[in-house]
C-alpha cells in the first residue's frame, strides 16, 4: 500500500502524536479544536467493502501487481525491460 511519490515531498515531523497530546493537555483552545474535528470524522469499516479486500491483497506485492499505478518507476526501470502490468516477468 505504498504509493508512488517524490521523496523530496517528505518532511520529518518528529513525535507528532506526543506533541499533539501535550498541546491538547495545555490548551483549552486546542482541545476544543480537537473536539470539533472529531465530530467530523466518519468511521468506515473497510472489511465490509468487497473491492477493498482485493485492492489490499494486490498492494501487498512488491512490486505492485498493477504497474500502471507506478508509471514513473516503470520508466526508471525501463532498462530492466519489465513487461507493463506483469509481475516478475521480463520481455524477451
Amino acid at each position: 500500500m505504498i504509493p508512488e511519490f517524490n521523496t523530496l515531498d517528505i518532511q520529518q515531523v518528529g513525535n507528532a502524536a506526543g506533541t499533539g497530546a501535550r498541546m491538547t493537555l495545555l490548551s483549552r483552545e486546542v482541545r476544543e479544536e480537537a473536539r470539533t474535528f472529531s465530530r467530523r470524522v466518519e468511521y468506515i469499516e473497510l472489511a465490509t467493502i468487497k473491492e477493498y479486500n482485493q485492492a489490499f491483497v494486490d498492494a501487498l506485492l512488491l512490486p505492485h501487481r498493477d504497474l500502471t499505478f507506478f508509471s514513473g518507476t516503470v520508466k526508471k526501470l525501463g532498462s530492466a525491460r519489465l513487461q507493463y502490468g506483469k509481475i516478475h516477468e521480463k520481455t524477451k
